[in-house]
């Protein structure tokens, strides 16, 4: 008997102050980080862009309007 192992996912979000935006960042398989443009209002998802590094999302904002982002990668 073989144990499958599954790849390893996880979702980190911001939500922009005064617009009905937000982004998700979606880290796995490994070592890539897809940024995902999330519509609040309509409650639909853009794929942004995939990332292949290190990405700290916990040192990432989100402007109040929405329109830029900061992030710290390596």
């Amino acid at each position: 008997m073989t144990i499958e192992r599954k790849p390893k996912v996880s979702l980190y979000a911001l939500l922009a102050r005064d617009a009905l935006v937000g982004v998700v960042f979606r880290r796995g398989p490994s070592k890539q980080v897809l940024l995902l443009l999330w519509r609040i209002d309509t409650d639909q998802f853009y794929e942004w862009q995939w990332f292949k590094g290190c990405n700290y999302e916990r040192r990432c904002d989100l402007s109040p309007s929405g329109d830029r982002l900061i992030y710290f990668a390596a």
